[in-house]
């Protein structure tokens, strides 16, 4: 008698193989998607502080944006506060965001950092400010 087909030895193997790939490739893609929204909201922690400082100071602050750094600043002086340079990343959306007395932004809206290609967003509300990850 002729036997066709695969050992169940052989798709042990092939489902082993499988399943060990994929969770490399899985990983691999966790970690830097991970990695991008660790720094999308460390960028949002920095919009924050710069909120904070304007509502506490009765001051205006800004986080002003040059190629791949930003940093928090008094609007009126330019000293700066806090930021941080993120490697390979561009950041697109209206810049500087000034945040008055009150906590309200000058450019509410979306702000985008990109990071190997993808775009981790930050949204600032008009009427309060509120920084959040959408």
């Amino acid at each position: 008698m002729s036997a066709s087909g695969h050992t169940f030895i052989e798709m042990i193997v092939a489902l082993t193989t499988l399943g060990l790939l994929t969770a490399g490739g899985f990983a691999t893609w966790s970690n830097g998607d991970l990695a991008g929204r660790a720094r999308s909201a460390q960028f949002a922690g920095h919009l924050r502080l710069a909120q904070s400082l304007a509502m506490s100071r009765g001051a205006p602050f800004q986080v002003a944006i040059d190629g791949n750094s930003y940093r928090v600043e008094e609007a009126a002086s330019g000293a700066v506060v806090a930021g941080d340079t993120v490697a390979g990343a561009a950041f697109s959306g209206q810049f500087p965001i000034t945040f008055d007395s009150l906590g309200r932004p000058t450019n509410p809206g979306l702000k985008g950092l990109t990071i190997d290609g993808t775009t981790h967003w930050v949204l600032v509300h008009g009427e309060t400010g509120l920084v959040t990850l959408p």
